[in-house]
């Protein structure tokens, strides 16, 4: 089993991702009551997310938020935050971080970057060895790698990093702000079509339906996105539980 090569196809996508609202009867959203709390709990998010994201006095700043989207059902289910001032990253640093990094990808040693050379959305290493295989992902403007994951051959691989996440309910759902994601590129393994391509940008719709663009915007930008097809399993064991790994990238310039 091959990781890399032509196991990671790249699927660039320039879309404006649709909001919605809801329309819903008095007895399904429970009258105006209903209506109004979930107004609250996303202006609550907004606020608690664009506070945790840049915190009053904190400057000029990037971030990459990691939302993991159960492909499934479509719904977020954990995220978390790496923030930090701008340290720009060439590809030569990129592949040594990726290197260093992928060290905790068991049984894989070589990374094989399989973004373009200057990207300004991720660095995306794939890596393999024999029946094991990896992603590492580099952000360009923080010099930090913001996920690293493996994947095994007729057995189980796991998300190496981040450790730790927050749960989907800080996000809020449904509240069809009609942010988007500028712009989106998506990697998965398998081989591309145009199913697999609506599905990479309804994972970034997704993340598009919680609070976290708008409270971005409050004071920073939204610049681009990644999205990988994440399986933890390849070949004859069946991953139950697929995800899109959505790396949305954002900055502030005070």
């Amino acid at each position: 089993m091959t990781f890399g090569g032509p196991h990671w196809i790249a699927l660039a996508l320039l879309f404006a991702a649709c909001s919605s609202t809801s329309t819903l009867s008095g007895a399904d959203a429970g009258g105006d009551a209903r209506v109004f709390d979930a107004a609250s709990v996303c202006g609550n998010a907004n606020y608690q997310l664009a506070t945790l994201l840049h915190p009053p006095g904190t400057g000029p700043r990037s971030c990459a938020i990691v939302v993991r989207v159960l492909q499934r059902t479509g719904r977020p289910i954990a995220f978390q935050s790496i923030c930090g001032r701008d340290a720009p990253t060439a590809m030569t640093d990129a592949q040594a971080l990726a290197l260093a990094e992928g060290a905790m990808v068991p049984h894989v040693s070589s990374w094989q970057p399989v973004s373009p050379s200057m990207p300004d959305d991720g660095f995306i290493f794939s890596g393999s060895g024999g029946d094991f295989g990896g992603v590492v992902v580099v952000h360009p403007r923080l010099g930090r790698t913001v996920f690293v994951a493996s994947t095994v051959w007729a057995g189980r691989g796991d998300i190496l990093s981040p450790t730790t996440w927050s749960p989907p309910g800080l996000l809020a759902d449904d509240c069809g702000t009609g942010a988007v994601i500028p712009r989106v590129r998506g990697y998965q393994l398998g081989v591309a079509s145009d199913r697999k391509a609506v599905t990479v940008a309804q994972a970034a719709e997704a993340v598009a339906h919680t609070a976290l663009l708008d409270a971005i915007a409050r004071e920073g930008t939204v610049e681009s996105g990644v999205v990988l097809g994440y399986t933890r399993s390849t070949g004859g064991l069946v991953d139950e539980a697929p995800e899109w790994i959505v790396v949305v990238n954002a900055a502030w310039a005070r």
